[in-house]
């Protein structure tokens, strides 16, 4: 049997939790979803798992406080995290940022359209795959 699929998703935007929350929901069965909405947070979590640490981290970019490249910064130079895929995501597509992101490691960066329901819905239908085809499973 394959363990469900733990993603950390760290929005502080509460309607873009609440769309990829209803997303999810709908994978509930072969995914464990953690939620924090500040970086902070994120981190203190990823620190001290309670249990293990997530298979992947989804995270907003632009957040108040610790935003997304502080917080991939700190996961990146932590040798017991930096193996963690990570997923930015943001709303603007400013080249700076995104090229930042890839230079820091991010596995990957979304730029959230107006269909956010159905990339959440492709980004966990890419993870579940991926879980299943993975070496370890």
């Amino acid at each position: 049997m394959v363990q469900r699929l733990h993603l950390l998703l760290v929005e502080d935007s509460t309607a873009d939790l609440f769309l990829a929350q209803e997303v999810f929901e709908a994978h509930k069965d072969r995914l464990l979803v953690t939620t924090h909405q500040n970086g902070a947070d994120a981190v203190a979590f990823l620190k001290q798992p309670p249990e293990r640490l997530p298979d992947v981290v989804l995270m907003d970019l632009h957040m108040p406080g610790l935003n997304g490249i502080d917080v991939l910064k700190i996961i990146k130079a932590d040798p017991a995290l930096a193996h963690l895929p990570v997923v930015l995501m943001s709303g603007s597509a400013k080249p700076a940022e995104v090229v930042e992101a890839y230079q820091l490691q991010a596995s990957a960066f979304l730029i959230k359209a107006p269909g956010f329901p159905q990339q959440m819905t492709a980004f966990v239908t890419y993870w579940l795959q991926a879980q299943v085809t993975s070496p370890s499973s």
